[in-house]
């Protein structure tokens, strides 16, 4: 009986502290970002992620011929099971991009997309 109760224990606790977690990558993700992707098709752009779970920015690709397409978006974002998921505020049943957080500090943020390509972010503020 003792150790069934150590066992509830422990899942209890580490379950709180995975939603400690979240809260606390919540709090550090909110400011506005700028990412940079080079390769084939080269991005440039930026992102506020705001209080109350909403995400707005602008981006920027460059294509290999020379053209390139802008665009803004206003989207909604939630950190889930250290998870930044992204969806699109017309349709919130759509996520657009769930990437595992590495790591957010004061400076740089660190994801790692389903690809395995990791993705950084420097923060503007």
């Amino acid at each position: 009986m003792k150790e069934i109760f150590a066992f509830i224990c422990i899942v209890f606790s580490l379950s709180a502290c995975s939603e400690n977690s979240d809260l606390e990558l919540s709090k550090l993700i909110l400011g506005k970002w700028r990412a940079e992707y080079k390769g084939d098709i080269r991005f440039v752009g930026e992102g506020e992620y705001k209080e109350g779970g909403v995400f707005v920015g602008w981006g920027k690709a460059y294509f290999p011929d020379g053209s390139t397409k802008e665009s803004v978006f206003y989207d909604l974002w939630e950190i889930k099971d250290n998870n930044l998921i992204i969806r699109e505020s017309s349709d919130s049943s759509n996520v657009l991009s769930a990437d595992e957080i590495i790591s957010i500090d004061n400076k740089e943020m660190i994801l790692l997309n389903p690809k395995g390509e990791k993705l950084i972010r420097k923060r503007i503020r």
